[in-house]
């Protein structure tokens, strides 16, 4: 007997599906793709990413270069893929304004100093 074998018994009790009630007052999900959830995934998250205290002097909301970096010193603007390297050099150069990295602004970290032990002593004579 195969796998499609069955009692025509069986097939009319699984063929009839007006015995199947729905509840037409329930919500109904609409079908959301992956990319839409994903998207309203990052929509809910907390930004995460550290920001540059170099945005102190750059301003990407203006209404005339939406998304693009603009420099509140001189008003140079910079492409929307522009690089926090790019703003920092331009500080530099064209304000003498340093800013310095995350990394080292770091002061409450100490330096360990640990006793130096050779892992491959030579063999004693």
């Amino acid at each position: 007997m195969s796998d499609n074998d069955f009692d025509d018994a069986d097939y009319d009790e699984y063929e009839s599906s007006s015995d199947i009630e729905y509840n037409q007052d329930a919500p109904q999900d609409p079908v959301i793709s992956e990319e839409e959830e994903n998207n309203s995934e990052k929509e809910n998250l907390p930004q995460t990413r550290r920001i540059s205290s170099a945005w102190k002097y750059f301003n990407d909301k203006t209404s005339q270069y939406p998304g693009r970096p603009v420099c509140c010193k001189c008003q140079k603007v910079f492409g929307k893929d522009t690089g926090i390297s790019t703003l920092k050099r331009h500080l530099s150069s064209a304000h003498k304004i340093m800013i310095e990295n995350v990394k080292s602004t770091l002061t409450n970290q100490s330096v360990l100093n640990f006793k130096w032990v050779d892992s491959w002593p030579e063999k004693e004579k």
